[in-house]
């Protein structure tokens, strides 16, 4: 594990982003932090957009600066450095729908089938008999 420099924090606020990245890269937290406020309510703002909830919101957003940080030395400088943070966000976003969705199962039961299940053609009938009293003049292939 690589240690971190225990030398008194400088004040980074003077630095340009490219100086905060390569700094960050070189193991500056205080640095990094100056980029965490910089585009924290930003990443924050995408991620709500797309999420929809406060706190799932906030909980991508830290998850995605922890991310950054155990990757920064994958940023390469080709796009600027908002652009490559804004990529991870997205993927954060996409990675908890995708973990959250609600899974649907189809369920294949043909209810005419005289081996369907009981209770499923019992409503089914119940259904068909509200139907037809609703819309009598129904077509008959609705009503069984």
């Amino acid at each position: 594990m690589e240690m971190l420099s225990e030398e008194a924090p400088v004040s980074c606020a003077h630095f340009g982003e490219a100086d905060l990245v390569h700094r960050a890269q070189q193991g500056d937290t205080f640095a990094f932090g100056e980029l965490v406020n910089k585009y924290r309510d930003r990443v924050f703002n995408q991620i709500y957009r797309m999420i929809q909830n406060q706190d799932d919101a906030l909980e991508i957003t830290q998850k995605t600066f922890v991310k950054v940080w155990q990757s920064i030395q994958a940023f390469r400088g080709k796009s600027s450095f908002y652009t490559w943070l804004y990529k991870v966000a997205t993927r954060e976003a996409f990675e908890w729908h995708r973990r959250t969705r609600p899974r649907f199962v189809e369920l294949h039961v043909d209810l005419r089938s005289p081996t369907a299940h009981p209770d499923l053609r019992s409503r089914e009938m119940r259904f068909a008999r509200w139907y037809s009293m609703q819309w009598p003049n129904s077509p008959p292939s609705i009503v069984p």
